[in-house]
């Protein structure tokens, strides 16, 4: 597993959000990206 690093604007987001199943919803998603960063689907366009 790699070892997250988050700036802080991130920190303060993340730190400031009142809604718990939002910051569950949130640490669950960057704990899966973490460990497998392939899952997902590829972004295309943009």
């Amino acid at each position: 597993m790699n070892k997250i690093i988050f700036l802080p604007p991130a920190k303060n987001y993340l730190k400031k959000l009142n809604d718990k199943n939002l910051k569950k919803l949130f640490e669950d998603a960057i704990n899966k990206i973490s460990e497998n960063p392939q899952i997902g689907q590829i972004k295309t366009g943009d």
